[in-house]
């Protein structure tokens, strides 16, 4: 059984839409006051002021998920540990999820910058021995 206000489908023998809920007993004509405001018959509007059925509002919009973008330790830890796996995850995540992206780029470079520091300090101190 389609509602007639709003469409929605409802099981047989449902007496209100499950949406709208707009009485489905028989056929019944939503509340809707004539232009101006004032009810098509001429006396107050039932309940206090207010339409009987709320207005109709359009079905809920899913969201989008929200990103739980934060950045990680552990993420630095492994591009400092292992630069070039840092600067690949970097590079893939840095649309997506920018704040770990960016621990692990940092975790790449410092591990980068160690290593050639202690590169040259080896390379250094082997050819003064």
């Amino acid at each position: 059984m389609n509602c007639p206000r709003c469409g929605a489908v409802n099981n047989e023998g449902t007496t209100y839409c499950v949406h709208c809920g707009l009485p489905l007993a028989g056929e019944q004509q939503p509340y809707s006051p004539a232009p101006g405001g004032q009810p098509p018959y001429g006396g107050q509007p039932p309940y206090g002021g207010q339409p009987p059925y709320p207005p109709y509002q359009p079905p809920y919009q899913q969201q989008q998920p929200v990103s739980k973008d934060s950045s990680s330790c552990g993420f630095s830890i492994l591009g400092f540990l292992f630069p070039l796996i840092g600067l690949i995850l970097y590079l893939v995540w840095k649309d997506a999820t920018p704040l770990r992206a960016k621990s692990c780029g940092k975790g790449a470079l410092f591990g980068f910058i160690l290593s050639v520091v202690f590169g040259v300090i080896g390379g250094i101190a082997t050819s003064l021995l």
